[in-house]
């Protein structure tokens, strides 16, 4: 309990530090995007909370929509009666055809978690994609089994090869 508590002092900490320090000066930012918030960018980038993407751009609010999803990827998504849409493709909808964003900028650093679990499932995807037991890896193998085969290409070629990647299959 006293973890929690202790988290929660963080965030109760850092909300009042806020209204304190940067309240004042963000305000008249917030007032005028109010009624017509046009961010031209879409940034999409991992959930790893080393990542602070508005500061790394030294952004101000109303700058870009940020998306987050593990390891950065995009899930496909294929509209059919059948198709499960999840949150990324639904947040890209809404910052690009709603609001008419036209830049989409995939943010990836080293070292991201997800990214290096998907590398090591890489020869055993099939295998691991029977495993229930990890919705994270079930998502991986689903939303980077395409990624794979594209590396794998990569490494046959002796990372040699110029990498294509196209909307679909890695293929294509």
């Amino acid at each position: 309990m006293a973890a929690v508590n202790k988290g929660m002092g963080k965030i109760v900490d850092g909300i009042l530090r806020y209204q304190k320090t940067i309240k004042a000066e963000i305000l008249p930012i917030f007032r005028e995007i109010l009624d017509k918030p046009s961010p031209k960018m879409a940034i999409v980038t991992g959930i790893d909370s080393r990542i602070v993407v508005s500061r790394l751009l030294q952004a101000q609010p109303g700058t870009f929509f940020l998306i987050r999803s593990p390891g950065g990827f995009i899930p496909k998504f294929e509209s059919s009666e059948n198709s499960v849409a999840s949150g990324t493709p639904a947040a890209l909808e809404l910052a690009c055809v709603n609001n008419s964003a036209n830049t989409i900028v995939v943010f990836g650093h080293s070292n991201s978690r997800p990214i290096n679990m998907l590398y090591d499932m890489k020869d055993k995807l099939d295998y691991h994609a029977t495993d229930n037991s990890s919705a994270l890896k079930k998502w991986l193998i689903l939303n980077g089994s395409d990624s794979v085969t594209k590396f794998k290409e990569f490494e046959k070629s002796g990372f040699n090869k110029c990498l294509t990647f196209s909307e679909g299959h890695p293929n294509e």
